[in-house]
């Protein structure tokens, strides 16, 4: 059986405070890509996080066209202030350009990632089926467990956690079944049988 490898958390473009060396390139991902043996990635616009989403944006939709080995993530920011799609808009942007998820990161771009600020965006995603991404250092575990509570029928990754912050997450993955880990920061002596065998393989990536 062929073993396909699938990577969740790419970043493409340049980001700040990073070493100069640090590969950013859609080229150099690629080939770093075809050493390592992964078929494919869902990549995200490092510049929609440090620069501008609607920026990071257009300039992903570009860089997706160099290969059909890469998978677009949308960053989404709340139109508080005119500065961004609302969320009808925001669907229509994210299926023109052909994308297939949509990542927030709230700590960085200000703003409450609560039902007041970003509901109707939650709403949106989970009714045209699009997963949310997010980082456990741009959400919360608090702020994660009510958005999971609010919209059940939201598909969440959620990235970057611990092995310090299992006994937070694991109660959540208990109770929600629309929440999914990325397990690659999770360092703990024998964390991947246990999770696979207390939830269930699909839930991890």
């Amino acid at each position: 059986m062929d073993i396909i490898c699938f990577d969740s958390n790419v970043g493409i473009g340049k980001q700040g405070l990073k070493n100069p060396k640090e590969i950013w390139k859609t080229e150099d991902i690629l080939s770093v890509m075809e050493q390592c043996g992964v078929s494919a990635s869902l990549v995200y616009s490092r510049y929609s996080k440090d620069y501008a989403p609607k920026y990071g944006n257009e300039d992903l939709a570009k860089e997706l066209e160099k290969s059909g080995r890469l998978f677009g993530c949308y960053t989404i920011l709340p139109s508080l202030c005119g500065d961004f799609l609302n969320p009808e808009e925001t669907m229509q942007d994210i299926k023109e350009k052909k994308m297939v998820a949509a990542k927030i990161f709230p700590r960085s771009h200000r703003y409450f990632p609560d039902e007041r600020t970003m509901g109707e965006y939650y709403r949106a995603l989970a009714q045209e089926n699009i997963p949310l991404l997010a980082d456990c250092s741009e959400l919360n575990i608090s702020q994660l467990e009510s958005v999971l509570e609010n919209h059940p029928d939201l598909n969440i990754v959620y990235q970057g956690v611990r092995w310090d912050e299992e006994r937070m997450i694991f109660p959540l993955m208990r109770e929600f079944k629309n929440l999914y880990l990325d397990f690659s920061v999770l360092q703990s002596n024998y964390v991947v049988e246990r999770m696979v065998e207390s939830f269930g393989a699909d839930r991890f990536v």
